[in-house]
């Protein structure tokens, strides 16, 4: 069988444009620098005039140049126009176009690129254009060298919004690129210190990381923090041991000191190495609330054991031979309180001897064991409470093995009392008073608010786990001052602050007068003011 050959009819039936004849004489009459001119009017018809074509020995005619070399022309002039980007868009072969047309016919150029004469013309328009960002570019270019080329940018972007100029971000990135405006980051050049070197410090931990005990181990990092001209250095430490940092301050303190350890080690057990003392009043006990915020009232069973116990904050634990009148009762008090039965972690001791010396209970009665001791009779708790609040759960003051007391700070001012001296000024507040204030000098008047008493007291409230206060207390005077008396009482409970509020209060004589079993609020006889 033969082979059928399908026709294509779509193919090219005359010659190409270069090879027409009737341009080879318009070439030789206007030379080789005017490439592929349109057909002259007055040229012969096709096929009735013909010279004889020459060629080299490349196969090309003498004096012309391949379209090829044209279409490679303006690419280059694209490129060139397009800042070196490495795709030029329409508009940049467009420019590019307009710069090749007194040199090359239009067509030509438009058919090499296959762009569309409208396409061409519309961007020729915009092109002549007048720049929208003008104003932009110059601003851009009075912060750049302003700031000695240092900035990129977000940093340009970020200074043009500060003199008024919403510019989007990206617009400016753009505009810089057109620009060549690029940020200069200066390279430091390593410099290797030639001196004497110092001595070497032996690997003693030898990539073993793991430590057995707390406070074996410790890793630092030192890291440098420039504020303006000045440097600031931050070496945080972290035991191996468990990954907590060490010296965590509390955000709330606004000023301490560091405390002494003497505090900790009468307010321990004497089996736990402490000297089983500091003892806390019944009044300070009963001034504690329940967890519902209700008052504690005392009750016949109360001293009856638990049994069982609910379970309380994370933390701390209640054990079945606690009496009832321990139960239920607000965080503040298990956090401050040592009383009997409480529960010592100290967990900190390592090794044999832990079970010891660690979860110890303390029975503080006639036969418990933080009684008068033979040894020691003059070490013991007089009024069956001590104090915890400054107790760690790891803290230790035996010598046995990884026996420690965790370094504290004893608080000198704190925000809490910044609240309850606020709330106190407000709920005593009479009249109208006003001040001029210095900088803008304009007159405030200061006006009773209930509601803004009701609001920061409650944060100490709710801070503590209790619920807060009504608007109708916090509008009652003496029922407000009341309940500031016994917050204050609470919340700053062995911080030094009982002293000075009773004298400004003006009821040390009356309050100091009582036995320590007294109510721990005073009356609100004691409390109206003369008027």
């Amino acid at each position: 069988m033969g082979t059928y050959k399908k026709k294509n009819i779509f193919a090219r039936t005359e010659p190409p444009l270069r090879c027409r004849p009737q341009y080879h004489k318009i070439l030789a009459e206007k030379g080789p620098h005017r490439r592929f001119p349109l057909p002259d009017k007055t040229a012969e018809p096709h096929g009735k005039t013909q010279e004889k074509r020459t060629t080299d020995r490349t196969g090309e005619t003498p004096g012309r140049k391949p379209a090829a070399q044209s279409r490679e022309c303006a690419a280059k002039k694209s490129e060139g126009l397009s800042r070196g980007k490495e795709s030029p868009g329409t508009r940049e072969w467009a420019k590019a176009i307009d710069e090749l047309r007194p040199e090359y016919p239009l067509d030509l150029l438009l058919k090499l690129k296959r762009m569309a004469r409208s396409v061409f013309y519309y961007h020729l328009k915009h092109l002549k254009d007048k720049d929208k960002y003008a104003h932009e570019k110059e601003l851009i270019k009075s912060i750049y060298h302003e700031h000695k080329g240092r900035y990129g940018y977000r940093r340009v972007t970020a200074e043009m919004r500060n003199r008024g100029f919403t510019t989007n971000h990206k617009t400016v990135r753009r505009l810089m690129d057109e620009m060549e405006l690029k940020s200069r980051i200066r390279k430091v050049r390593y410099r290797s210190y030639r001196h004497q070197a110092g001595k070497t410090a032996p690997n003693i931990i030898a990539r073993n990381f793991r430590a057995e005990a707390p406070n074996r181990k410790w890793a630092t990092d030192v890291t440098q923090i420039n504020i303006g001209p000045a440097k600031l250095y931050l070496s945080p430490i972290i035991d191996m041991f468990n990954g907590e940092a060490l010296a965590v301050k509390n955000p709330e303190l606004i000023y301490a000191t560091p405390l002494n350890n003497n505090i900790i080690s009468i307010a321990f057990p004497l089996k736990l190495g402490g000297w089983n003392g500091l003892g806390i009043t019944q009044k300070l006990i009963d001034a504690y609330y329940m967890k519902d915020g209700e008052d504690y009232v005392q009750q016949p069973d109360y001293y009856e054991e638990a049994g069982t116990v609910p379970t309380i904050a994370t933390g701390y634990e209640l054990r079945p031979t606690v009496a009832k009148m321990y139960l239920d009762r607000e965080p503040r008090f298990y956090a401050s309180i040592g009383f009997c039965e409480c529960f010592w972690p100290a967990t900190s001791v390592t090794g044999t001897e832990a079970p010891n010396v660690t979860n110890f209970t303390a029975g503080y009665y006639v036969n418990g064991n933080c009684a008068k001791q033979a040894a020691n009779p003059e070490d013991y708790n007089l009024t069956g409470y001590t104090l915890k609040k400054y107790i760690h759960p790891e803290d230790n003051c035996t010598s046995h093995t990884g026996a420690k007391i965790k370094p504290k700070t004893f608080p000198v001012f704190r925000y809490a009392e910044i609240l309850l001296n606020y709330v106190e000024a407000l709920n005593e507040l009479k009249g109208e008073p006003e001040y001029t204030e210095a900088a803008d000098n304009t007159t405030y008047h200061v006006l009773y608010n209930p509601e803004e008493i009701m609001y920061y007291f409650n944060m100490i409230r709710y801070r503590a786990g209790l619920p807060g206060i009504t608007l109708a207390d916090a509008s009652d005077q003496v029922k407000m001052r009341q309940l500031i008396i016994r917050e204050r009482m609470i919340e700053f409970a062995c911080e030094g602050r009982r002293y000075h509020d009773l004298r400004r209060w003006g009821l040390a004589e009356t309050e100091e007068n009582k036995p320590p079993s007294a109510p721990a609020t005073p009356t609100d006889k004691e409390l109206r003011q003369p008027d």
